[in-house]
This record gives C-alpha cells, structure tokens and sequence, in this order.
C-alpha cells in the first residue's frame, strides 16, 4: 500500500530514537536526509607502492541522502528504487540540478516516469561527513557505504514503512568506478546498474594528478578553510570548463552555475578510482554504460571506440550496453543534450523490466 510522503516523516520521526535521522522537506515529495551509517572495508594502503588493499577500517559515518517520491505513480514500480550518486567535485545538486531543471534534473524525469530517487551525498562530499583523515575516504569505503544504504532501503529502515525490492545504481564519474566496487564486492546487492562518464580503458591519465586541482580550504576558504589538504576542488571556471564539450554544446549559464556551486574529492578517493578500475565477474545483472562523444578522459579513443570492450569486464551480466552520446562532454547532466541521456537511461530502465 503506497504511503504518503507526509507518513513517511511521522515514521521517521517516530523511529529517531533509535537512527537519530535528521530530516529536512525540501519541496513536494523530497526529503533532505541526514543518517549515520556504520559499515566496513578495506581501503589502499596509498603509501607504498604499487598500493595494495590492506587497510581495514570500520566506522559509523553522518551520511546525506534525498529522497523523492514519483509524482506519477506507476504500479510496476512501486517498489523500485534508483540510486544515485555523483562524481568528484559535485553532491546531490548533479542528478537533480536547480538550475532550469526541466532541462538539467534526472530526478524530476525519473520521477514523473514512476521510479522513487535516492540521491546520494558521498563520504566527503555535500554535507555528508567530512573526516578529519581525508585518506580513509576512499572509493572501498564509498562503495561500503552504499552497500549498507542499499540493505537499509531493501529492509524498509532507510524510509521507514517502504522496502525496496528492486535497486539500480546510476552514477557518474567516480561513482561510476564506485558502483563497479560495489558489484565486484557484493555483486548480489543491485538489480543493474548505470555507468556514465566511465570506463575501464581510459586515457591513462594518472587521476590523482589533475591538473587545476588544489586543497579547497585555499580555493574557497569562507566554505572549506577547516578542512585538511587532502580534500581538493578546482581552482577556476577554465578547469571546470574541462568537464565541457565544445563551445555550442553547453549553455555558459550552466558552467557559471556549476562553477559557483562546486564540491570536493580527496586524493585518496583520485588514486583509488585509477587502482581500481577492475572487472565485476560475479554481477548478473544489466549494465549500461554512457560517455559523451566529447568526454576527455574516458572517451579518447575514435568514436569511444574503448567502450567496446566494457562487456568483457561483466563476463556473467545479463546484458552490457554501450551508449555514445553526440554532442556531450564528461559531465553529461549539464550539457544541452542532457534530456536525451536521460531518456537514453529511462529507456534502459524500460527494456529491462525496472
């Protein structure tokens, strides 16, 4: 039986005893959540090389998620829920953009296509917690992070009343890299997942040297001063201009939005993204992977002819598509063909059965 947004508060409220969740109404249908979540994993011991995952850490972390209802109700989905997460320098505002976001939000296309987000903050990032050690966030303990986020959907403790049979991760980016992590790790916990500004075989670019970026705290005091080195963002509009396809492909508007808005990535999250770009051979389900044409870093072969390889890397996945999108650079939520990705993921959703 379907339960109101507004039922939904009263059991969080009711439950805040026992998970302390802070919640937040942000506009109709959308809560702002904020809860500790306690996972485990073994992160990269960076400081010898080549890093091997040797390091075991196991903590309880203040983590940010926003949730949103479907505005068109759709029975064949009621218990579907899309996870999303964003890549380095960005938090929740990525998949669900203010700015026009008729054009730019995913969340409000999937929403009226009958499918409930969690839009996730990740470890560091938005207002999710920011450890003091900035080298224990790392894509292992994201990727955990989100493991646990998943289970607590599927058992009905992260909305309370609601439990979520069927889960697909969609990311970006570095979470793009997290996602392979967690269906390499725990290859039962999503139903399919959706892999966009990534691949496997990129352009070799060490990525934890890139260039324009610097620790936040000296790029933007007044927001970051408190923070430690090792959590950066970039410097200027012309680095972030770098996640852009041409001039034409993008409305200006946007990148200064972006540019006032940016976010953070440690360079523990960087280097371990470029160690551990490795196959899920145990995932079964669908996985679909997107790149913009104009995408730097993961589409430099001719034509992304590098995407043809993906579906080596998921030997036993129900099915492996590659999607080039014309006319996009990496950060294909905030380029003016962003509703045509969009819709490129909604239908993945639909030939699937999600």
């Amino acid at each position: 039986m379907h339960r109101s947004l507004f039922s939904v508060l009263a059991l969080f409220s009711l439950g805040s005893a026992a998970t302390h969740p802070t919640v937040t109404p942000i506009r109709a249908g959308c809560v702002d959540l904020r809860l500790p979540i306690r996972a485990s994993a073994t992160n990269f011991d960076l400081d010898v090389t080549p890093a091997r995952r040797t390091e075991r850490i196991t903590g309880t972390f203040l983590m940010q998620f926003v949730f949103c209802e479907p505005t068109v109700r759709n029975a064949s989905r009621a218990d579907t829920l899309l996870v999303l997460s964003p890549g380095s320098t960005y938090n929740t505002m990525y998949w669900d953009m203010p700015f026009q976001p008729e054009t730019y939000s995913f969340v409000r296309r999937a929403s009226v296509s009958g499918f409930a987000t969690l839009n996730v903050a990740r470890l560091g990032d938005g207002k999710s917690e920011h450890p003091a050690d900035p080298e224990i966030v790392q894509l292992p303990l994201q990727s955990a992070l989100l493991v646990e986020l998943v289970r607590l959907a599927r058992t009905g403790t992260l909305v309370p009343g609601k439990r979520f049979r069927t889960v697909v991760g969609i990311g970006h980016s570095l979470s793009s890299g997290m996602l392979n992590d967690v269906i390499l790790t725990a290859p039962d916990v999503l139903d399919g997942v959706v892999l966009s500004g990534y691949a496997h075989v990129s352009n070799g670019q060490p990525l934890a040297v890139i260039p324009g970026f610097f620790p936040a705290r000296t790029i933007l005091p007044a927001r970051f001063g408190g923070l430690a080195d090792g959590y950066l963002t970039s410097d200027n509009i012309t680095t972030r201009s770098g996640f852009y396809g041409p001039a034409g492909t993008f409305d200006p508007a946007v990148l200064q939005f972006d540019e006032g808005h940016k976010d953070l990535v440690t360079v523990a999250e960087l280097a371990s993204f470029g160690i551990d770009e490795v196959p899920a051979p145990d995932f079964k389900g669908p996985v679909l992977a997107v790149n913009g044409n104009f995408d730097r870093s993961f589409c430099p072969a001719p034509l992304c002819a590098n995407l043809l390889d993906e579906p080596t890397f998921y030997p036993k996945a129900k099915s492996v598509e590659t999607t080039v999108i014309q006319g996009s650079g990496h950060d294909l939520n905030l380029h003016l063909t962003a509703p045509v990705f969009f819709q490129t993921i909604l239908d993945w959703l639909d030939r699937n059965g999600f």
